[in-house]
């Protein structure tokens, strides 16, 4: 009987100790409710921009499944204050609570837990327990509105298609940003990477402005140049980490989602709900590709360090070696005297005559490549690369000119300012290309040396 009240003590003790924190997450939890249930056209209660999806799963995954209280609470409290009744509101709590609890156990069964993100295999099973376990959630919410009355049957499909894109842009965005960002970096940031990393974001704000902000004259013509931010992130996922990547998404996705309701951008369509489901597919997928792309550079970064950790641990071990024979006493050394010559007898190439060297390389030039390329050839490419670039301009220019044609009839008539900014990003996609590739060969040579 004392152990069964001891171990009752202990529980409501450790209950008693996460209060705080339960409660905490309950309020962010509905905080974000609100915000997002701003943003729904389709029914009141299913929004395309949900991100309390991916806040739940990231508590889960931090704090463990005995934080599912709050968002239990959280639920409840955003469905009460929204639409429907108690019993609707209380199933749509136990659909999200559901599906932040079956996508935290598959993330730790099959992802790896908090370390989802160190690998590219990890970041698909992500996204992949994310699709599955958003389908919880919509079935339980629309069919307890169908059921009570509060939505129609005949708007199933698309209530339900607009609930679970919402949860899974809101799992592919804030739960690697809430994930990365509770765990403390190791890594020591140098002025030039602190420099480096602001003007990438500065350019991505710049460049999702130019897309999604409506000023210039590009955007509210609605043309397709979306695919501008793609160097930016790209280049944040190859240069930094997962959190940086994280970061840029955010900021990426929150600019489109901000045009697009103001009807700017390439995604607008008949209704704000299909033009919110479109970006949200775009930012899905970026995400994916983005946090796929960063996880692979810092697996490779982690190889890296690996080897150069064994280097030095063999360089050591070396020495060491050499301190050892140093030592050792002239008369224990003299009995490898004898075989040394006939060693380097055996190891010395033997003597071939000229006509049998020059067949024997012209047998082996078939096959063996070269190691490295020649001087003139490397030039070659970087010319090669900047006549594409230069070709991918004229043919983006020609192409917006067709465009402008068969809409409107007549020729379309570019400023200065426009032609630099439609060409700007190619430009910069060209330097980080050139850039990239010179680190590389960089790395490559200190690796042979």
């Amino acid at each position: 009987m004392r152990i069964v009240i001891s171990v009752i003590a202990t529980a409501i003790v450790k209950a008693t100790k996460k209060l705080p924190l339960i409660g905490i997450l309950a309020v962010i939890y509905f905080i974000a409710g609100k915000l997002g249930l701003m943003l729904a056209s389709v029914h009141a209660s299913a929004s395309p921009v949900w991100p309390p999806a991916g806040i739940a799963l990231a508590a889960l995954l931090l704090l463990g499944y005995r934080a599912w209280p709050a968002i239990f609470i959280g639920a409840l409290l955003v469905n009460v204050t929204t639409a429907g009744n108690v019993a609707t509101s209380f199933a749509i709590g136990t659909g999200n609570t559901l599906e932040a609890l079956v996508g935290a156990w598959l993330v730790n069964r099959f992802a790896g837990g908090t370390n989802v993100f160190d690998c590219p295999q990890g970041v698909f099973k992500f996204a992949l327990a994310a699709g599955i376990s958003a389908i919880i959630s919509p079935t339980f919410g629309v069919t307890s509105l169908g059921v009570a009355s509060f939505a129609d049957w005949a708007n199933y499909g698309a209530i339900w298609l607009t609930w679970w894109l919402g949860d899974l842009t809101g799992v592919l965005v804030f739960t690697p940003l809430v994930l990365l960002w509770s765990v403390a970096s190791k890594r020591r940031w140098t002025k030039r990477e602190a420099a480096e990393v602001g003007i990438l974001f500065l350019l991505l704000v710049l460049l999702s402005g130019v897309v999604f902000g409506g000023w210039p004259a590009v955007s509210t013509r609605n043309y397709p140049i979306v695919l501008v931010c793609g160097p930016i992130v790209i280049w944040t996922a190859f240069r930094f980490r997962q959190r940086e990547s994280a970061t840029g998404i955010f900021i990426l996705s929150a600019i489109a989602v901000w045009g697009t309701l103001h009807g700017f951008g390439p995604f607008i369509r008949e209704t704000e709900n299909q033009s919110l489901l479109a970006v949200q597919w775009w930012t899905a997928i970026l995400s994916i590709t983005a946090m796929a792309l960063s996880a692979g550079m810092a697996e490779r970064r982690r190889v890296e360090e690996e080897l150069e950790r064994q280097k030095i641990l063999l360089e050591c071990a070396n020495r060491t070696k050499d301190h050892f024979l140093a030592m050792l006493k002239p008369e224990l050394r003299t009995p490898l005297t004898p075989v040394i010559p006939a060693l380097e007898s055996l190891e010395a190439e033997p003597q071939v005559p000229e006509k049998l060297k020059r067949r024997r390389w012209k047998q082996e030039s078939d096959i063996v490549r070269p190691r490295s390329l020649p001087q003139w050839l490397r030039c070659m490419a970087v010319i090669a690369l900047v006549i594409a670039a230069l070709a991918m301009l004229i043919t983006s220019l020609t192409f917006l000119q067709q465009i402008s044609l068969r809409v409107t009839a007549s020729p379309l008539r570019w400023s200065v300012w426009e032609k630099v900014l439609v060409s700007f990003p190619l430009c910069l996609f060209l330097f980080f290309t050139v850039l990239a590739c010179k680190q590389w060969w960089a790395k490559r040579k200190a690796l042979k040396s």
